[in-house]
C-alpha cells in the first residue's frame, strides 16, 4: 500500500466509522454556489470535527505525506487535521494524546512511538468516548481499543523493489551483451546471469523503446519546395 493510499484509507474508515464525527449537530450547509466560486465559499463553512494525528516523526518523508495526504482527504469531508510529532519519544506522544482528549477532538490517529507503551494513553481516550485508530505502526498494548488500524505491507514492498532490481539487472546485461564484442572477458559471465534471472525470478530484458526518427529540418523542408 502507498503513502497516498494509506491516508486516504485511513480517513475514510475514520469517516465512515464514527458517522461523520461526534458534531453533527453542526453540519456543514449546503453551498448554493457555482462550481467557480465553491471553493472561495467552502473557506467560510463551519467544520464539522477536528482530528488530533501524532506521528511517529515528521523527519521522515513517508510520516509526513501521511500527515499531508490525510489534512487534505479530511478537509474535503469537513474535517481539520492537528498534525503533531512524538519524534520517537512515548512520554511526548502520550502527552499529545492526552492534550487532544482536552481539546475534544472527534477521533484520534497515531503512528505510536512504543506499540506497548502507547496503551494507556490510548485507554485515557477510551474512557473519554475518543476513537482510536492507527496507522503502519499496531498498538500491541493489552486492554485497549483501537477502533481499525491501516497498515503497510512492508513485505510486500520488499518484493516489489527486489523485482524491480532485477529487471533493471536484467535490462543493463542484456545491453552489455547486446554490444560487447564476443571476445570480452566478462560476456559470458553477464550471459550467465540474464539465463538465471530468466529460469529463477521469471525476469527477462525489455527491449529498449523505438526512437522516433528526427523529422526534416525547417531549411531542409524548406529547399525541398524550392525546388
Amino acid at each position: 500500500m502507498n503513502i497516498r493510499l494509506l491516508s486516504v484509507s485511513l480517513a475514510a474508515t475514520f469517516i465512515l466509522l464514527t458517522g461523520c464525527g461526534r458534531n453533527d449537530q453542526n453540519p456543514v450547509p449546503q453551498s448554493s454556489a457555482t462550481e467557480a466560486n465553491r471553493g472561495k465559499n467552502e473557506a467560510h463553512q463551519p467544520l464539522k470535527g477536528a482530528i488530533g494525528l501524532s506521528v511517529l516523526t515528521l523527519t521522515n518523508p513517508f510520516f509526513k505525506e501521511i500527515a499531508d495526504s490525510m489534512t487534505a482527504e479530511a478537509r474535503q469531508h469537513g474535517y481539520s487535521v492537528g498534525v503533531v510529532s512524538g519524534e520517537f519519544d512515548v512520554a511526548r506522544q502520550q502527552n499529545q494524546v492526552k492534550d487532544f482528549i482536552v481539546k475534544k477532538v472527534a477521533a484520534i490517529v497515531l503512528t505510536p512511538c512504543d506499540s506497548k507503551a502507547i496503551g494507556p494513553a490510548i485507554k485515557e481516550a477510551n474512557d473519554a468516548g475518543i476513537p482510536v485508530f492507527t496507522a503502519d505502526i499496531a498498538c500491541l498494548a493489552p486492554g485497549v481499543k483501537v477502533v481499525a488500524h491501516i497498515a503497510t505491507d512492508n513485505y510486500g514492498g520488499g518484493k516489489e523493489a527486489a523485482k524491480a532490481m532485477y529487471q533493471q539487472a536484467a535490462n543493463y546485461l542484456q545491453q552489455f551483451v547486446d554490444k560487447a564484442p564476443d571476445t570480452h572477458r566478462f560476456k559470458a559471465d553477464a550471459k550467465a546471469v540474464l539465463e538465471a534471472l530468466k529460469s529463477q525470478q521469471n525476469v527477462q530484458a525489455e527491449k529498449p523503446a523505438a526512437r522516433p526518427r528526427p523529422g526534416r529540418k525547417p531549411y531542409e523542408q524548406s529547399r525541398k519546395s524550392c525546388s
